[in-house]
């Protein structure tokens, strides 16, 4: 632009920063819009950001601190965290690899439970299982539930022969600080069952016959026996897949109705105990209704 006679030439970019030279100064005495105003200026600002840097990182650094602590505070007081167990390993001591068992003799069922001393294992239960076909499938469940004490089991080998028998081992928890349930095949102890001998004696369950009652469903039972002195025969029943009995009515025949609820999830379980007048006494096979119903239909 053309002011009077005198015009005023644009200022090369290399020597605009001297335009307002000998105006206005800054707080360190040095023109504003100078090089040394604006290295002044930017130094007070890398300050002030570095020091504000420093305040935050300060404060990032004790929030993290009191976090932590309450943290550690609250894993000590939580029973949830310092009673926590995880399953056990189960080791069958016997039988060992290589045993050859005869149906209706008395074995003993012996294993280790290996845990740490810290497990906390109340509320936890145990069961066994026979396998015949090297732990791929179960082929009966032996005991009911037993506490997670229990070591040993005296069993009486059943009328199941097999090449390739294996014991299973159940160890679970229900409740407390861990839910789990675990099966242990002891393929390590393969074992062998034969034929059962000329006079051996057993209760076998063999027909299911349902029908509906005034309150609930009524089954009849029919079983077979060929033990000798039989005083009467016990029936008992599950509805928890065999970790509980109770009797459900004592005959001397061989036929029993039994009443049961409109529904059973996967069936009630069934044992037939034949009870001989000495005291001593022969059980059959646990067996499901629905399991069973299947089989003879």
């Amino acid at each position: 632009m053309i002011q009077g006679n005198r015009r005023q030439r644009c200022q090369p970019l290399d020597e605009e920063f001297r335009i307002n030279e000998g105006s206005e100064t800054s707080e360190t005495g040095a023109p504003l819009g100078s090089r040394r105003s604006l290295a002044a200026r930017d130094s007070q600002l890398e300050a002030r950001s570095l020091k504000s840097g420093r305040s935050l990182r300060g404060f990032v650094c004790l929030l993290v601190l009191v976090c932590s602590v309450f943290a550690v505070g609250l894993a000590r007081t939580s029973p949830s965290t310092a009673q926590k167990h995880h399953p056990p390993n189960v080791v069958l001591i016997s039988p060992k690899a290589g045993d050859v068992l005869t149906p209706g003799e008395q074995v003993t069922i012996a294993w280790e439970i290996d845990a740490p001393s810290s497990s906390d294992f109340q509320g936890c239960e145990q069961e066994i299982y026979l396998s015949t076909d090297k732990g791929r499938t179960i082929a009966a469940r032996l005991t009911p539930e037993f506490s997670f004490g229990v070591t040993s089991y005296n069993w009486t080998v059943p009328n199941l022969p097999a090449k390739k028998a294996v014991i299973i081992m159940g160890f679970g928890c229900e409740s407390g600080p861990s839910i789990f349930e675990s099966q242990y095949p002891q393929r390590q102890s393969i074992f062998r069952i034969n034929k059962p001998p000329a006079d051996f004696e057993e209760v076998k369950l063999t027909g299911v016959q349902e029908s509906a009652g005034d309150s609930g469903k009524e089954v009849k039972l029919t079983w077979d026996s060929n033990v000798s002195n039989v005083d009467h025969f016990e029936i008992q029943v599950s509805l928890d897949a065999g970790a509980h009995f109770r009797t459900a009515g004592i005959v001397t025949g061989q036929v029993f109705t039994l009443q049961l609820p409109e529904k059973v999830p996967g069936g009630a379980t069934i044992r037939i105990i034949a009870h001989r007048g000495d005291g001593t006494s022969v059980e059959s096979l646990m067996s499901s209704t629905l399991r069973l119903a299947a089989m003879i239909g």
